[in-house]
């Protein structure tokens, strides 16, 4: 029988931060007042917004 692997705890750590992060930036409360790193850059900037999709695609 082979013993079970360890797990990461900074990898799940990392893990749940994203997926907060995501919940976040897809329910920021009103959509009529959001506060500005929430919402995505224009075509030539960079929000923490822009940065969730690629850590969520790194697990």
């Amino acid at each position: 029988m082979t013993e079970p692997k360890q797990r990461l705890l900074s990898l799940d750590f990392f893990r749940g931060l994203t997926v907060a992060a995501m919940i976040l930036v897809n329910n920021p409360g009103s959509w009529g007042h959001i506060y500005a790193p929430l919402e995505h850059a224009e075509w030539n900037g960079c929000t923490p917004t822009d940065l969730i999709f690629p850590f969520f695609f790194g697990l």
